[in-house]
């Protein structure tokens, strides 16, 4: 059966029952076992899609943090990984995000969250544009797919509406001038 085999061996440790409680601990560990069975097998997979968890338009200078769903429709396991280059539209800062392998077993779908992690901790506020390079696990294919986002930092959004109002007081004291 030419293909993949997947499993885990699961090791466990129970400890001695405690005599005031009663309680025993269990510990477990389970690596998992990717066999891979000679023979023709089919290799095939595609990103479905690539976003950002909540809005679009951001009124935090957090990390932000990006989906990836990707689909297996082949017979064998694939091991995806990749990059998100996040770039500062306005200032032209960019910082990369490394995407770990991770597994995507056959007829199955998966989703992954990463969360991009700056030099700084926090982004700065601006137009970013996220492009994400997946590479599909064989044959060196790569899906490309690219978002849009806006961050506006509290700082920045209460001072461009402390001199709004500002501009507004000084807009209606001319206008009353010219009533009077």
């Amino acid at each position: 059966f030419p293909g993949g085999l997947y499993g885990a061996s699961v090791f466990s440790i129970t400890s001695a029952k405690n005599a005031t409680t009663s309680t025993r601990v269990v510990t477990r560990l389970a690596p998992l076992i990717f066999l891979r069975v000679r023979g023709e097998t089919t290799e095939a997979g595609s990103l479905l899609d690539f976003g950002l968890l909540g809005r679009h338009w951001r009124f935090s200078s957090a990390p932000p943090t990006f989906y990836l769903t990707y689909q297996n429709t082949g017979n064998i396991y694939l091991n995806t990984y990749g990059a998100i280059e996040l770039k500062n539209k306005i200032s032209g800062v960019k910082t990369n995000i490394s995407i770990d392998p991770w597994f995507v077993l056959p007829g199955t779908t998966r989703i992954r969250e990463v969360t991009a992690k700056t030099s700084e901790e926090n982004l700065s506020s601006g137009w970013y544009q996220a492009r994400l390079a997946l590479n599909r696990g064989y044959g060196d294919q790569v899906d490309t797919r690219i978002i849009n986002f806006a961050v506006v930092s509290p700082l920045i959004f209460w001072l461009v509406i402390l001199i709004l109002v500002i501009l507004l007081v000084i807009i209606i004291k001319h206008f009353w001038k010219f009533v009077l």
